[in-house]
């Protein structure tokens, strides 16, 4: 199962950027944003959709995290109940 996962991850990596260097490769104009009052250096439109998709898939995962790692460790103190139910339960039986 984890390796299966690997190969799931890495071939959704390369579709990430395979797409990126699709977009980055059709979207060649240059575009410059005015940030809180201050000019910014313009960059690649294609640069850009990547830059930011980066962004908010980082912070996506960041958002995620706590209730990742709660339910992790609910799902390991559930393991080690049931555990210990089967070893009571293997005990009674002889």
């Amino acid at each position: 199962m984890a390796l299966l996962k690997k190969i799931l991850l890495y071939i959704s990596l390369l579709v990430v950027l395979l797409l990126g260097i699709w977009i980055g490769r059709d979207n060649t104009q240059e575009v410059s944003f005015i940030l809180l009052g201050f000019q910014l250096p313009g960059v690649e439109l294609g640069m850009f959709v990547a830059l930011l998709f980066i962004l908010f898939v980082s912070f996506g995962t960041l958002l995620t995290l706590p209730s990742m790692l709660k339910h992790r460790h609910a799902a390991k103190r559930y393991r080690q109940k049931l555990l210990a139910a089967e070893v009571k339960l293997s005990k009674q039986q002889q």
